[in-house]
């Protein structure tokens, strides 16, 4: 089982979980789950009240749609019955009894009729209010009690993954992404971490809309060799601009990225996508400087299962200092698929006309094909690697070259607040013909490392407002000294996601 998005509440699964009860320890309960139950004491049949609601609870994750309890949880159900029926029990065992015979609304009214108010309410309580008040459908109720709780509680792992279910049902998904995310730094079982990674991938992927705005310092060692490092990332394809002269400079950067998701039927979508950057410097000669670049893409988006194709046209254009203009148009397809809980597979082509205005010898068709594995190491970590492959045919002879890149990347979540996620990549790339300046045939071996972590300051600020910072270094080694260069960059500024 991948998601558990179709899995009934207010209880995610009981058969991972563990009784209601075990979700926080309590003295009260604690003991009365160790107490043995006794036939024919009301009493008796109180205090073992949470192992019987445990039976119920298992009884309910493994039997088949329209069947019947077993035997053994419907004696468990008759013995609830008849300790709700002595009016001996607690408000906390009484609606937790009441909840089990599905007596939702009846149970919120226990706990909430018993005089104590929220905030002196324990663990066990809290947690029991927050589910009934989810299962009668009250979900901002549920949501206060389960933010209540995560703060008296904020080591367990249990309570985000529950308040992001109620979230989800409520239509926050941002809200239940998060709180997912929160989650799986808590250290879960791994099947549950599994399964909460892939909740979270695929709630980052149905958002039908998306929004990000950064911007912030930058200081570039280099700033000729190319916008941003040389890459701008939208569906993993790579844009460089042109380069100059050495020379370096500080300034600010300013980003926006968006993406629209429109749904058609169950199985195709239409994906459209957005970037747009600019960087402004101010040189060690006092000059300034700009570089911008607009990105944008246009194309189905298929589900078949595991399997998800991308496709569609995609187009370009940078600005360096309001003279070259480098454009580019394509076609991207892309298709990854789930093999299991931990391994998924990727692999991308892409073609692109590149043109240089102003210069037609320069204009260039430019081929990619890129193939990968995805690995979930932990619940909030991951890994991939693959291999990229990159044809260039320019109408100038001696640009015509072949690169062959391992590249890996990582990505995870250290704390509640803190991700981070990189990369590193290794490029050969050679020419086929001599360079007609130097007379040599240029071989490049270009080195790129990138390093990025974010600090969620929602708690703080605003929803999604973030702390970013990032550092890359790109060196080139070039047996024609023109070529050769390397390149510090550092970002550090605030960003929103929408």
């Amino acid at each position: 089982m991948r998601s558990w998005s179709k899995v009934r509440i207010p209880f995610v699964s009981a058969a991972l979980l563990g009784t209601l009860i075990c979700a926080l320890p309590h003295s009260e309960a604690a003991a009365a789950a160790d107490t043995e139950t006794t036939q024919g004491s009301a009493s008796n049949i109180a205090a073992d009240v949470p192992r019987l609601v445990g039976i119920v609870r298992r009884d309910e994750e493994t039997r088949l749609p329209g069947t019947q309890p077993s035997s053994e949880a419907r004696v468990a159900l008759t013995q609830l019955t008849q300790a709700v029926d002595t009016n001996q029990l607690s408000p906390t065992f009484r609606a937790m009894a009441l909840m089990a015979l599905g007596e939702f609304e009846q149970a919120c009214q226990v706990l909430t009729d018993s005089g104590v108010s929220m905030d002196e309410l324990e663990p066990e309580g809290l947690l029991l209010l927050a589910r009934c008040l989810d299962a009668a459908g009250d979900f901002d109720g549920a949501i206060a009690a389960y933010e209540r709780l995560e703060q008296t509680a904020p080591n367990e792992y249990i309570i985000p993954l529950e308040l992001g279910s109620t979230y989800q049902r409520a239509g926050r998904t941002s809200d239940a992404r998060r709180a997912y995310q929160r989650a799986l730094t808590r250290n879960p079982p791994p099947i549950i971490g599994q399964n909460l990674a892939a909740i979270v991938s695929q709630l980052r992927a149905a958002d039908l809309w998306r929004v990000d705005l950064e911007g912030g310092f930058l200081y570039d060692s280099n700033i000729n060799s190319g916008l941003g490092g040389g890459i701008v990332d939208v569906g993993g394809l790579e844009f460089d601009v042109i380069g100059g002269e050495e020379e370096s400079g500080t300034g600010y950067y300013l980003e926006a990225t968006g993406s629209a998701l429109f749904p058609q039927d169950e199985t195709v979508s239409i994906l459209v996508q957005g970037f747009a950057a600019t960087d402004r410097y101010l040189t060690d000669d006092d000059d300034d400087f700009d570089e911008m670049v607009f990105v944008a893409s246009v194309g189905p988006v298929l589900q078949f299962d595991d399997t998800t194709l991308t496709l569609g046209p995609l187009g370009s254009v940078s600005f360096i200092d309001d003279e070259d203009q480098l454009w580019q148009v394509g076609f991207q397809s892309r298709v990854s698929q789930a093999i299991d809980d931990r391994f998924t597979g990727f692999a991308q082509a892409v073609y692109l006309r590149r043109q240089i205005r102003n210069s037609d010898a320069q204009d260039s068709d430019r081929y990619s094909a890129l193939a990968g594995l995805e690995y979930l190491v932990t619940s909030n970590f991951q890994v991939a690697g693959g291999f990229e492959v990159v044809y260039e045919n320019a109408s100038r002879g001696d640009f015509t070259h072949t690169d062959i890149t391992p590249l890996i990347s990582w990505n995870g979540q250290l704390t509640d607040e803190l991700s981070f996620f990189g990369s590193f990549r290794y490029t050969d790339a050679n020419y086929s013909e001599p360079d007609p300046t130097f007379d040599i045939k240029r071989d490049d071996n270009i080195y790129r490392v990138d390093v990025n972590l974010a600090y969620d300051l929602s708690q703080w600020v605003y929803d999604g407002v973030e702390l970013r910072g990032q550092y890359e270094y790109t060196e080139r080694d070039s047996n024609n000294p023109l070529f050769q260069f390397d390149r510090h960059v550092v970002r550090i500024g605030v960003g929103i996601t929408f």
